[in-house]
C-alpha cells in the first residue's frame, strides 16, 4: 500500500488550518515516535519498553511493509499525530474478523498530551477516512483498538465508528470497530473534496498559537472538572453532534486528595458514581472500570456497598484519562457574553499564564465546586500548624507527631481527623502531656440523617419540590436540615467511641476531650518557650462563658463555602437575575436565570443549594443534573428523566377533591 505520493495536506471544512502528513522518516523521526510512545496517555497501548533503537527497527519494518504506511501528522509545521494506514486483507487482522477485500485501516497516536481536547485529534481522523476513502473501491475503515482503551473507544465513536465485534487477538482483546463510506458521507459529506495532494506545505501558525482576536468555537464549555463536570463530560462523550470541552487549572483530576485516609468511604453507594444512575450502559461506570482494572471479583467479595474514597478519587482519573473533552492545566480566567449568542471563555495555560487564548461556545456549565471555609481569626495563622482539613493529608504526619492537637468542627471531615489521630497514636505509652481536643460550635457531635425514608430527600422529586417552594420558604426549609449532609456517619461515630473505649481498659483514661457549643473567637501564637504554640479563645454559646484553650497544632474541619463564578466583571451584575439574597437565581433544568428573561445557556452545577436543596452537593444526584444538563444542551431527550423514582409524595395532595356522591 504505497502512498502516490510521500507529502500531502488537508484543510479540512472548519478547521484552523491544514493538516500535514509526510510519510515517517526513521532517521528523523524516531527520537520524536520513541517520546511518544513513552507518554502517559500512550504507552499502556503502544507499549513503552522498546529502547530508541528498537523505535527505529520497528519504524523500518513497517516502511518496509508492502500493505501499511506509518505517517507523521502535523499542525503548522508542528508535529502531534502518527498514524498508520493499512491494506486489511494482508494484515494479521484479517483472520480474525469478516473481511470484506477492500476494507482498509488504521492506528493512531496523538502525542503531546497538550493537544488532547483540543480537536486537532479528531481532524487527523477525519483526514485519514478523506485520505482512505478517496480510493473509491474503499467501502469501509477499520480499527481495532484494546477493548479497555475507554479514550480511544469515545475518540472511534465520535468519528462514526460502530462496533462490531470483540476480538481475541495475539496481543489483546480488541473491539472491532468500523465506519462505512454511507456513514462517513453523512457524517463529513465535505471532507472528501477538501483533500489535496500537494508537496511539502511552508510552515503555517500552529492552531495553539491564535492571532489576536481570533478564537476557536466549540457548542459547550465546561469551567471546572470536579466529578459533577466529569460525570456530564462522561454523558456527553457518544453524542457526536455536540463539541464539549472542560477546563481545569489542575494538573490532573483528584478529588479531596487531603481526605483520602485508609478506611474512609464514600457516603453514598457505589451506583452514585459518574453516570450509572443515568446511564448503566456507559462504558464509565464503576462497575466498568473495576472490570477493566480487573477488580471486580475482588470488590464483590470485598461485599460494601459504600466505595473507599481513594478508589473513587482512583475511578474518576480513570474516566477522565479516557475523555479527550477534559483539559486539565487550563485556567478559565472569565466568562462573558460575546456576540448575543456565543459565549467567551478566556483560558490560559497553567504553564504559560502569559498568553490567553479566547474560546467560544453556544452554551457555558459552570462546575466550579466550593473552596475552603476558614474562621476570619484564623486566616492570618494560616499555615504548617494551622490548617484546613483539606490539606490534612500533607499535613498528617505533622500532627501524628504533635504533643496536642485541636481538630474544630463537628462534619464527617473532622470525625474522620479524629479517628484517624486516635487510631494512629502511639497509645498508652505516649509521652506525658499528649493531647487530642476536639470542640465544635454546633451543638452535639450529632450523626448524619441516613435512614431509607430521610434518603428519599436526595431524589429528583425533593427537587423539584424544593424548587417550586418560595425563596424564602426555602432558606427556612434549608435551615433545618443539616443532618441531612453536615453530620457524621454512624460508623465514624462508633469507631471514635470504640476506640476511646478501648484506650480506658484496666483504669487507663485517654488525653482526649471533645466539647460542642463552643465556638472559636480568637487565636494567637505563645512565645517562644511556652509550652505550647498556640492559646486559642472560645465562647460557650449555652453558657455564655469565655475561656482559652492551648496546643500545638489545629485542624480546622469548618467546611466549604461555594467559590466565586468565574463571571466577566460588571456584566453580571445586569444580565444575570438575583434573588434578594444576591444569589443566581437558578431554574429547575440548572439553567442560570437572565434578567431579560431571555433563554439562558449559563448553566451551573452545585451552586444551586439555594435554590435546589439539599441533593444539589450530594454525589447521588450528580448523574441525574447530568442528564438534565444533556437533554438542555442537546435540545431533546438524550437520557430518560423520570418523574416518579420514590414512594414518597413530598408536598400537599390536590386542592380539589371530587364531589361527594349525591351532591
Amino acid at each position: 500500500m504505497r502512498p502516490t505520493t510521500d507529502t500531502w495536506q488537508i484543510e479540512l471544512p472548519g478547521a484552523p488550518g491544514p493538516l500535514q502528513f509526510e510519510v515517517a522518516d526513521p532517521g528523523r523521526h524516531t527520537p520524536l515516535l520513541h517520546d511518544w510512545l513513552r507518554r502517559p496517555h500512550v504507552a499502556p497501548w503502544w507499549g513503552a519498553e522498546r529502547d530508541e533503537a528498537q523505535t527505529r527497527a520497528y519504524l523500518e519494518r513497517q516502511l518496509a511493509s508492502r500493505h501499511l504506511v506509518p505517517w507523521v501528522v502535523s499542525a503548522g509545521g508542528r508535529p502531534f499525530g502518527y498514524t498508520e494506514t493499512y491494506r486489511a486483507a494482508d494484515d494479521p487482522l484479517a483472520d480474525h474478523y469478516p473481511l470484506e477485500a477492500t476494507d482498509r485501516g488504521w492506528h493512531v497516536l496523538v502525542g503531546p498530551p497538550e493537544h488532547l481536547g483540543t480537536g486537532l485529534p479528531r481532524l487527523l481522523g477525519r483526514a485519514v477516512f478523506a485520505y482512505l476513502l478517496s480510493d473509491p473501491l474503499v467501502g469501509r475503515v477499520v480499527c481495532e483498538p484494546d477493548e479497555r482503551n475507554g479514550r480511544m473507544l469515545a475518540f472511534c465513536r465520535a468519528l462514526g465508528f460502530d462496533a462490531l465485534a470483540t476480538l481475541d487477538l495475539p496481543d489483546k482483546r480488541a473491539a472491532l470497530l468500523a465506519c462505512t463510506r454511507e456513514a462517513h458521507a453523512a457524517r463529513w459529506p465535505d471532507d472528501l473534496a477538501a483533500l489535496t495532494s500537494s508537496a511539502p506545505p511552508s510552515p503555517a501558525p500552529s492552531p495553539p498559537a491564535k492571532s489576536p482576536g481570533s478564537h476557536r468555537e466549540h457548542d459547550v464549555i465546561g469551567v471546572g472538572i470536579g466529578p459533577f463536570n466529569l460525570g456530564l463530560a462522561a454523558l456527553l462523550a457518544p453524542l457526536d453532534e455536540l463539541d464539549a470541552v472542560f477546563f481545569d487549572a489542575k494538573p490532573e483530576f483528584s478529588w479531596h486528595a487531603g481526605l483520602l485516609l485508609d478506611g474512609t468511604t464514600l457516603q453514598v453507594p457505589f451506583l452514585a458514581d459518574l453516570v450509572t444512575l443515568a446511564d448503566p450502559t456507559s462504558p464509565y461506570s464503576f462497575l466498568n472500570y473495576l472490570h477493566c482494572r480487573q477488580r471486580l471479583y475482588r470488590f464483590y467479595f470485598y461485599e460494601r456497598f459504600h466505595v473507599p474514597r481513594r478508589e473513587y478519587d482512583a475511578y474518576c482519573r480513570w474516566v477522565a484519562q479516557q475523555l479527550p473533552s477534559c483539559r486539565f492545566g487550563h485556567r478559565v480566567v472569565a466568562v462573558q457574553p460575546a456576540d448575543g449568542e456565543h459565549w467567551s471563555v478566556l483560558v490560559t495555560s497553567v504553564d504559560d499564564p502569559s498568553t490567553t487564548v479566547e474560546h467560544r461556545a453556544d452554551a457555558v456549565v459552570l462546575g466550579v465546586g466550593s473552596s475552603p471555609s476558614v474562621p476570619a481569626v484564623a486566616v492570618a495563622h494560616l499555615g504548617e500548624t494551622v490548617l484546613h482539613s483539606a490539606s490534612y493529608l500533607a499535613h498528617r504526619d505533622r500532627a501524628l507527631a504533635a504533643a496536642a492537637v485541636m481538630v474544630i468542627g463537628s462534619g464527617q471531615s473532622a470525625a474522620e481527623i479524629v479517628a484517624d489521630l486516635l487510631t494512629h497514636s502511639p497509645g498508652r505509652g505516649a509521652p506525658p502531656g499528649r493531647r487530642l481536643d476536639w470542640f465544635t460550635r454546633s451543638r452535639g457531635f450529632l450523626p448524619m440523617e441516613y435512614s431509607k425514608l430521610g434518603l428519599e430527600h436526595f431524589t429528583p422529586e425533593y427537587t423539584a419540590y424544593f424548587h417550586r417552594l418560595p425563596q424564602r420558604r426555602r432558606d427556612a426549609v434549608r435551615a433545618g436540615q443539616d443532618l441531612f449532609y453536615k453530620g457524621i456517619s454512624a460508623e465514624t461515630i462508633a469507631r471514635i467511641y470504640d476506640g476511646l473505649y478501648e484506650a480506658s481498659i484496666d483504669g487507663a483514661e485517654p488525653e482526649v476531650g471533645y466539647r460542642s457549643a463552643c465556638e472559636l473567637q480568637g487565636m494567637v501564637p505563645l512565645p517562644s518557650g511556652a509550652p505550647r504554640r498556640w492559646r486559642l479563645s472560645f465562647h460557650h454559646l449555652d453558657e455564655g462563658v469565655t475561656f482559652t484553650h492551648d496546643t500545638d497544632l489545629v485542624v480546622l474541619a469548618t467546611g466549604y463555602r461555594p467559590t466565586t463564578l468565574p463571571l466577566g466583571a460588571g456584566w453580571a451584575d445586569q444580565l444575570v437575575e438575583r434573588d434578594d439574597q444576591g444569589r443566581p437565581v437558578v431554574e429547575l433544568d440548572y439553567r442560570v436565570r437572565l434578567a431579560d428573561r431571555a433563554k439562558s445557556t449559563l448553566f451551573v452545577q452545585n451552586a444551586e443549594l439555594h435554590s435546589h436543596g439539599v441533593g444539589a452537593p450530594d454525589l447521588g444526584l450528580g448523574a441525574h443534573r447530568s442528564a438534565v444538563l444533556v437533554n438542555a444542551l442537546a435540545g431533546r431527550e438524550v437520557y430518560p428523566v423520570r418523574d416518579r423514582n420514590v414512594f414518597q409524595t413530598f408536598g400537599a395532595p390536590p386542592t380539589n377533591p371530587p364531589p361527594l356522591s349525591g351532591s
